[in-house]
């Protein structure tokens, strides 16, 4: 009797398909001997061809390497040899012994770690000042951790002199020097991953395998950024120059590695940098920031300061010397910031209500363990952590699968981040009222199929819950929630699970478990978000592999993306110097735009600036609409991809340059974005009369006052403009979150398109345990 298959109960016979295929595939490939073990016998034609086969295999005995392929040893620190081609640091392999007695060793100490109090930093002196507030240690929040000072309006003020005094001398460095300080900083994390990894665990409660991964994206962030700069700074007909001062304020859930990326940015482009860490994360932020001051990186260029709440609104992010504010927050907190900046230069990235879809084709076992992860790591506080799970309904009458998902999900440790262990660890800070509501209540129709517990001996812990029967209605589907809760949905169908996914005001993360390439095709052609993953887990975007970010209420501002080959934008402000070189040949609309300007009263320079304008966005938008893979890791494709933005209105008034605005309809033309134009009639728009050229684009004639009205109604979700925006019209802009452009219009098609174009990345995780498929003979780089 051949068994090739392990023996289950005939309900569970899927548990073992996987191995009989395998088995299968043995026998019916022909160059795997098992394929001929029925005329496998000495004298045999197939016993001679598998001599020959062993034969040929010793001559190449000397060329195979007897070293060990898992020889990472985090005991042993490996300098990082120069190298202008980015690769992603590599996390710990917890497979070799000699890595998890480092982990135990790290975490020895952590128990018995007491910080020192954290001054504030400006001018070039620490100040421990007499106003403080106390840090806690998540697993242990009963006990004040240590003290923070805080700044008072004088000192914010200094602060901000000192940043504005030497935003010259930042600008004045040169980009290598620059780039050769920010890599010893990377240096120098490498250096420190333990004692970073300690301080991720005590100050935000992250466990080890989470800190460890955080550390080696901080350094990722610092890396990429430092090496595409000369990428961005090659293009020498755009003049490039630093915001100025720049206020920071990191990521709760990733402060580590958002600030890192942040300050380097904002350094290697010449700008000055304040800090304004997030209260449950002051320690770690602080610890970053004097690695960054060993490094080089001077005290007057990268200042900390932590204030109370009501000087931070009132005096700090309001104050009209800092150019620029870059936060990571909830939209709630988004909508009172940008308020107060009265819309000055201001980048968010918020979170988002993150879907993942499973239809009736998909891995069931595979998909509960990328749901597991995606809900439950770091207690689902991630900005992607998925809170919203739609089953096709094949699957959500599955017992199997819920008790399976059931299962899985109890099996988590719930534990101290101190417990090398614990998966489910606690929350950085008490529960605020939603989130409270949604452990402790249910909307009709749900049902607990784990219901969540808090530790007796700790408010900040509980353990993961998942409820059943939640609706589009249901209070968990429309709130921005960050904790160990996941809510089931049922859909009718893929068409059916997608309308309920993109019932949302955000669009971050999405994800989809299925085996049917029509349904992939769909779903990546319906769903509204900024990143897609395809039978993968949809949290850990990795730097430059994975660019991270969304759109709708999931970002405001200029939607580059974090890790991404834009996010260096975010920190200069561009001017064309020369016209580009670069064209290709214009579509039939921009060529009637062409005759008609010949024919206007324009000079020969403005006719050439449109040339060069016009062929160059048709240059850039040729490359930038290709899909590109940049990694090319085994296993996995993950796409970068530029879709054209929808809503995107563009203002012209008396005192707009026609030629500008015509440029703007180009570009948004040339890539199809969907550009609606809102203009005041003046005689100089009925001379020029170029408007009804485009029907293709919607027009709207309007007042300034009546204009003014619809921007504060909330209708227009990204405005172009050609001049500088007034007071007014900012102020309406910051009431209804409307993001205005009002740069320069290049000719360079590289920049000018990004305003009507967004990014998404696309991750596919292809292989079948382990098989590659149609893509076997790809030459592909190994995972790190």
């Amino acid at each position: 009797l051949k068994l090739f298959c392990p023996i289950v109960f005939k309900k569970d016979f899927h548990l073992a398909s996987n191995f009989l295929l395998g088995k299968i595939n043995d026998v019916t490939n022909s160059e795997n001997f098992s394929s001929r073990l029925d005329t496998l016998f000495p004298g045999s034609k197939s016993w001679e061809d598998e001599l020959d086969h062993f034969h040929q295999s010793l001559k190449h005995i000397d060329q195979i390497s007897t070293l060990k392929k898992q020889n990472q040893d985090r005991n042993i620190l490996l300098q990082k040899t120069k190298n202008f081609v980015f690769e992603n640091e590599p996390i710990t392999d917890f497979s070799i012994k000699s890595n998890i007695n480092w982990a135990k060793n790290i975490l020895e100490k952590a128990k018995n770690y007491i910080p020192e109090d954290i001054p504030i930093v400006i001018e070039k002196s620490k100040i421990h000042t007499n106003l403080y507030e106390v840090g806690i240690n998540p697993s242990e929040p009963n006990i004040d951790y240590y003290k923070y000072s805080l700044a008072n309006e004088n000192q914010i003020d200094l602060a901000i002199k000192t940043a504005k005094k030497n935003e010259k001398n930042s600008q004045n460095i040169e980009i290598e020097k620059r780039c050769e300080i920010l890599k010893v900083a990377a240096q120098k994390i490498r250096e420190n991953r333990a004692f970073l990894i300690q301080n991720l665990i005590v100050d935000i409660g992250k466990n080890f395998f989470e800190a460890d991964l955080e550390v080696s994206d901080t350094i990722d962030a610092i890396e990429y950024h430092t090496n595409h700069i000369l990428d961005i700074f090659s293009k020498k007909d755009i003049k490039f120059e630093p915001k100025g001062t720049v206020l920071i304020i990191p990521a709760n859930s990733f402060p580590l590695s958002t600030m890192a990326e942040a300050i380097s940015s904002a350094i290697v482009t010449g700008n000055t940098v304040l800090i304004n860490p997030r209260k449950e994360s002051t320690l770690i932020c602080y610890q970053l920031a004097s690695i960054f001051w060993k490094a080089n990186v001077p005290i007057e260029f990268l200042q900390f300061l932590k204030c109370s709440n009501d000087l931070f609104e009132k005096k700090l992010i309001s104050d009209n010397r800092i150019n620029s504010v870059m936060i990571s927050t909830s939209v709630k907190r988004v909508k009172k910031l940008l308020k107060l900046r009265d819309n000055k230069d201001s980048i968010a990235t918020t979170g988002g209500i993150n879907t993942i879809i499973v239809t009736a084709s998909a891995d069931r076992e595979q998909a509960i363990l990328s749901i597991i992860d995606s809900a439950f790591n770091f207690s689902g506080q991630k900005f992607s952590s998925a809170s919203i799970l739609i089953l096709e309904k094949e699957i959500y009458d599955d017992i199997d699968f819920k008790n399976n998902l059931k299962d899985a999900t109890k099996n988590l440790k719930v534990g101290s981040a101190l417990h090398l262990t614990s998966t489910i660890t606690p929350l950085t800070k008490k529960p605020d009222d939603e989130l409270s509501k949604t452990f402790n209540e249910l909307d009709n129709n749900e049902s607990w199929l784990l219901k969540p517990r808090k530790d007796l001996n700790n408010p900040n812990l509980f353990s993961p819950g998942i409820k059943y029967g939640s609706t589009k209605d249901s209070f968990t589907k429309n709130q921005e929630l960050y904790g160990p809760i996941l809510s089931v949905m049922r859909a009718d169908n893929l068409d059916h699970a997608i309308e309920l996914a993109n019932d949302s005001k955000y669009a971050l993360a999405a994800g989809l478990h299925s085996l049917d390439p029509r349904e992939h095709l769909k779903w990546l052609s319906k769903i509204e978000a900024g990143n897609f993953y395809i039978n993968s887990k949809i949290t850990d975007a990795k730097i430059k592999r994975q660019p991270f970010g969304g759109y709708k209420k999931s970002c405001f501002g200029s939607g580059y993306k974090s890790g991404g080959e834009n996010f260096l934008l975010n920190f200069l402000n561009l001017r064309q110097k020369t016209l580009p070189k670069e064209k290709l040949p214009t579509s039939d609309w921009i060529n009637s735009l062409s005759k008609f300007l010949e024919k206007k009263p324009i000079s020969a320079e403005e006719l050439k600036l449109w040339y060069a304008s016009v062929g160059n966005y048709v240059y850039h938008w040729q490359r930038l609409s290709h899909d590109t893979d940049y990694n090319k890791i085994i296993g996995q494709d993950n796409i970068h991809r530029y879709v054209p933005r929808k809503n995107i209105t563009l203002r012209v008034t008396k005192n707009s340059s026609h030629l500008d605005a015509l440029r703007v309809s180009a570009a948004a033309l040339t890539c199809s974005a969907n550009l609606e134009i809102s203009y005041t009639n003046s005689k100089e728009l009925e001379k020029f009369n170029w408007i009804d050229l485009l029907p293709v684009l919607p027009n709207i004639e309007e007042s300034e006052k009546a204009f003014i009205k619809r921007v504060k109604g909330g209708n227009i979700e990204r405005l172009r403009l050609v001049e500088k925006a007034s007071k007014e019209l900012k102020r309406a802009a910051a009431l209804s979150e409307t993001y205005i452009i009002d740069a320069p219009v290049l000719a360079n098609g590289r920049f000018e398109l990004l305003h009507y174009i967004k990014e998404i990345s696309i991750t596919y995780e292809y292989h079948r345990y382990g098989n590659l498929g149609i893509k076997e003979s790809e030459m592909r780089r190994p995972i790190t």
